[in-house]
């Protein structure tokens, strides 16, 4: 299955959802430590697919709460870093 990275053009200061907040998150950690989204597949063993899903945001809340274990040890975040930030995300609507 093809993912559509591309997204409609945000309105001139919309707010990014809580799940791009989150998404570009792990993006960053993810370029910070050097990986590509095939590098973070074969460490964590979480789809391609996924991960991408996940850094754009739109990755299901279950998706997202299921990788952070193994996105925070592959990216060398303190354990329940990626946790705590999402949480935060979610409590601040």
């Amino acid at each position: 299955m093809k993912i559509n990275t591309s997204s409609a053009p945000r309105k001139t200061g919309s707010q990014p959802t809580r799940f791009e907040v989150f998404g570009l998150r792990v993006s960053a950690l993810r370029r910070r430590k050097g990986y590509s989204l095939d590098d973070l597949e074969s460490i964590t063993g979480i789809d391609k697919e996924t991960l991408l899903r996940i850094e754009i945001g739109k990755a299901r809340l279950e998706q997202v709460a299921d990788s952070i274990p193994s996105l925070e040890k592959a990216l060398d975040v303190s354990n329940q870093e990626l946790d705590e930030f999402l949480v935060r995300l979610i409590m601040e609507e």
